[in-house]
């Protein structure tokens, strides 16, 4: 690990903040149990590692005081660093769900109490329509960072976060089995059918956020659905009641999720029929102030000059959970094409995606950009929708994992630069505001977490280190590539991701970049098929099966070893070379080398947090270390 992870203190006195429900009903945390076991592995990319990591990262910059709420965003250019509660209800939604998935990856228990308290809290949101309100009262910081218009009453219901959190109860049902998920679940799907505008073959919803019942804010008419990136609102619950439908069956969830898809295709104006990402239109409602409005349109008060890319590819997420469910046809084709748009803003060898798509001046890399296009790659391909394993592989290998953090002792760079924003301030002036910001251990507590303002050399350009959208999309990410690394059905094991992993079937040991080798080590029989990445030619490949040669033959990328018996090892072994690369990313030149699909050196090197530091990857022979394996007894496909 690259750092002690210190676990977060035990609250000591309860909140002040007051939930819609007092009570909530006994449940039991998923079991943890699985295979733990210390071997020898090759010291190369670990997703078990990263995921541990990242439950680090969700769990630990958060407020004891308040049930654990999150901080959001990190200033490292503070003196010290700060870190601030803001836009917590939309992210915290995301930890809440993205924290089993991480668990279940790395076996880590580090900070179960914050957990727990947070599982309590949602079952004490749950209001009698069944929605999910969070609380004002208790929270002094809420009308400092509070997005549009107050709605009325002491809670409120987020529909962004609504979707988050549904994802989040469906998960604990399927990893504990416990009704009381299943039924808290099936209270918020009909809640939330009863919110929306049913026309019959689509529906959508009328604003963003809502008072007890239903309620809207002042000022916003009933009968208008807004344009102002509501695709975007409505996505996660897309994505959510197709993820309830297929745990649960129930069939409300499924009928609803095609219903607000289909406004997003045919009414929201997100995307045109070839994906394009559509500027965000910018409206002066009576529920965003005209200075709200100017600073998302950039003055334009008709139509923003930018896609927020996130903003995009969150919505084709969540599009296409439905349409694999429902084979909805001009869903899947909408987001291909969607996918196949995004790929050509970025950079297809780093991963570099920018936050902001037809602005014109330098964009930085948001995780969540990154995250959400190696989760749309993992997920067409194993649909059988296209054949982007390689770039899933080289976005994740990359700009990925190197926007996650891992060191805390770095920001003196940034105080050597001197400030860049008026919120660089010396906290020595004593203009820490106690209410919502603390400089207690803040960068630690951020190790784990993932950067939100990221350069293609550069964990920070500049701006924010971390804020907390990109950490639970990040982990979302780690997740889902973690399960794609191999997939086991009726006998046959298909490797599709040569990356470490250890697994109920065979654990696999990666030695790239250092050599081109591959080893398996057979737990069950099975019919063991491995894909071969892209600079490699099948006919380069040589397979020993317990020092034996076999010959292999491929289809497609998939070289066919055929039957191996448990505890027998499979090793395949191919070339690999550096290669030279000259590319430009944000209208800047940068070299790279490449050792198969890893970025191993970049020219220039960053300012701040070089990313890239891998000169160890350049040796020709593998490093190995001692790592506690983890199998799951249970997983779960997200």
């Amino acid at each position: 690990m690259y750092v002690k992870l210190e676990p977060t203190p035990v609250a000591t006195a309860p909140s002040q903040i007051r939930y819609i429900r007092e009570d909530f009903p006994p449940f039991a945390l998923p079991s943890g149990r699985g295979d733990r076991y210390t071997r020898l592995v090759p010291d190369t990319l670990d997703l078990q590692e990263r995921a541990a990591l990242a439950v680090h990262g969700l769990t630990a910059p958060t407020d004891p005081a308040a049930d654990y709420e999150i901080y959001w965003i990190l200033f490292p250019r503070t003196r010290p660093p700060l870190m601030q509660h803001d836009w917590c209800d939309l992210t915290q939604a995301k930890y809440m769900e993205v924290l089993p998935l991480v668990r279940l990856a790395s076996g880590s228990e580090l900070n179960l109490h914050v957990e727990r308290r947070w599982l309590e809290t949602i079952f004490q949101m749950q209001g009698p329509d069944g929605l999910l309100y969070y609380p004002k009262i208790g929270r002094p910081w809420w009308q400092v960072v509070h997005f549009g218009a107050p709605t009325p009453g002491d809670h409120y219901f987020s529909l962004y976060a609504g979707g988050r959190l549904l994802n989040a109860i469906t998960i604990y049902d399927q990893l504990t089995g416990d009704e009381v998920w299943r039924a808290a679940g099936r209270q918020f799907v009909d809640g939330l059918a009863r919110l929306a505008l049913d026309e019959g073959g689509l529906a959508s919803f009328q604003w963003m956020q809502y008072g007890p019942g239903g309620s809207l804010p002042p000022g916003v008419d009933p009968r208008f659905t807004p344009g102002y990136n509501m695709a975007n609102w409505t996505a996660p619950n897309i994505g959510a009641l197709a993820h309830t439908y297929r745990t649960t069956g129930y069939a409300p969830a499924l009928e609803l999720a095609g219903k607000l898809a289909r406004w997003v295709v045919q009414r929201s104006n997100h995307f045109d029929a070839n994906g394009t990402f559509i500027h965000e239109p910018a409206r002066s409602d009576a529920s965003i102030s005209d200075a709200k409005i100017a600073d998302v349109a950039g003055g334009n008060p008709g139509l923003a000059p930018y896609a927020h890319f996130h903003g995009h590819t969150i919505t084709l997420l969540a599009l296409l959970e439905y349409a694999l469910l429902a084979g909805d046809r001009e869903v899947l084709d909408l987001v291909t094409n969607g996918y196949r748009y995004g790929r050509a803003q970025g950079d297809l060898l780093t991963g570099y995606f920018p936050e902001v798509v037809g602005r014109g001046n330098f964009e930085d890399c948001e995780t969540c950009c990154v995250a959400d296009m190696v989760s749309l790659a993992l997920k067409l391909s194993a649909a059988g929708l296209g054949d982007y394993w390689d770039e899933a592989d080289r976005w994740l290998r990359n700009q990925l994992v190197e926007n996650q953090m891992t060191q805390a002792d770095w920001t003196w760079r940034f105080w050597e630069m001197g400030p860049a924003h008026p919120r660089d301030f010396d906290l020595r002036n004593s203009q820490l505001d106690p209410t919502h910001q603390t400089a207690d251990r803040a960068l630690e507590r951020h190790i784990g977490g993932f950067a939100s303002h990221a350069a293609a050399n550069d964990f920070s350009h500049g701006r924010s280190g971390v804020t907390g959208c990109c950490t639970g999309n990040g982990a979302r990410t780690l997740y889902q590539a973690w399960e794609h690394i191999l997939d086991y059905a009726d006998g046959k094991l298909r490797v599709n991701l040569l990356l470490n992993r250890a697994s109920p079937w065979a654990d696999v040991d990666s030695y790239i970049p250092y050599e081109g080798q591959v080893d398996i080590s057979m737990k069950q029989s099975c019919d063991l098929a491995v894909r071969l990445p892209e600079w490699v030619q099948p006919d380069q490949v040589i397979c020993c099966v317990d020092g034996a040669a076999r010959a292999v033959g491929c289809e497609g990328r998939y070289a066919q070893v055929g039957q191996v018996g448990a505890g027998q090892v499979v090793v395949l072994a191919f070339p690999i070379a550096e290669r030279l690369d000259q590319i430009y990313i944000q209208k800047h030149r940068f070299t790279l080398v490449r050792k198969g699909n890893e970025v191993v050196s970049i020219d220039p090197p960053g300012q701040y947090y070089p990313l890239y530091q891998r000169d160890h990857y350049r040796q020709r022979e593998v490093r190995w270390r001692q790592m506690e394996r983890f199998v799951p007894q249970k997983s779960i496909a997200w």
